[in-house]
């Protein structure tokens, strides 16, 4: 992280929609996706690294306390804030630590492929779902050092800071001109409709999912989801909805959900 760049810091819950969030503000900068905030890994919504720009865009899924240690007054924070019953079924599939194969060469095999479909038919989704529920609502190390605590400790601990500026993923899906129209203002950027129209485009889960299909990235391709709103209200059962409205139902109420 160079000194003489301004950092854009697109943050939020796991699975909350941060990757696709981060290119879409980096594309309308017009800037590089450096990686993940805080650390050398390499990250998977990193891009045009070959881009000139004062300012640069990093992922994070830090809660506030630890982000503030590593950042800096210059720096902006953009929270992505996404349904949490849409969270659950995200994360159940993206984690999925309950596969019997898992990223080895047997995983890619047809056999291997068949064996965990059906796993997770069977017993695997449900186990899934059942930790990411838990994941939301209280916190699970389990699932991933960045869920140790629950969503609305998480998107609370960024409330009421003046360099934080707060989306919605439904909203930026369902609307997106008007809310990078807001996007724009909070960084100071002056972008007409037309370059704001452009940059969603070039952004858009078609344009995107075709190009990592023209460069054979299928690592990034196998990434993407289409992030379909309202998942959680379709596929989780009455138990699992019960108990997260009762964790989180202040919260949920207070962000429109």
């Amino acid at each position: 992280m160079k000194a003489d760049k301004s950092n854009i810091i697109v943050t939020g819950y796991p699975k909350s929609g941060n990757t696709w969030a981060v290119r879409l503000i980096a594309e309308i900068v017009q800037c590089p996706v450096v990686g993940f905030f805080g650390s050398d890994q390499e990250e998977i919504a990193a891009e045009h690294a070959e881009r000139i720009s004062q300012y640069q865009c990093f992922k994070s899924h830090h809660q506030y306390l630890q982000l503030n240690e590593l950042s800096t007054d210059r720096d902006k924070i953009i929270y992505v804030v996404r349904d949490p019953r849409d969270i659950v079924v995200s994360g159940a599939h993206y984690f999925n630590r309950v596969s019997p194969f898992r990223k080895d060469k047997m995983s890619q095999s047809l056999l291997g492929r068949l064996i965990n479909k059906v796993h997770w038919i069977l017993v695997g989704e449900s186990k899934m779902r059942q930790e990411m529920v838990r994941a939301v609502c209280v916190g699970n190390k389990w699932i991933h050092r960045w869920c140790a605590v629950s969503w609305s400790d998480h998107v609370l601990g960024y409330k009421n800071h003046p360099n934080v500026h707060f989306v919605r993923y439904e909203d930026l899906l369902e609307n997106p001109l008007h809310e990078t129209e807001k996007i724009s203002e909070f960084l100071g950027l002056v972008r007409t409709k037309i370059e704001l129209t452009s940059a969603i485009s070039a952004q858009s889960f078609d344009s995107v999912k075709a190009k990592f299909k023209s460069t054979g990235d299928q690592e990034r391709l196998g990434f993407m989801r289409k992030g379909a709103l309202g998942q959680g209200a379709k596929k989780l059962n009455s138990k699992e909805l019960d108990n997260i409205q009762a964790a989180l139902g202040e919260v949920l109420k207070s962000f429109g959900y």
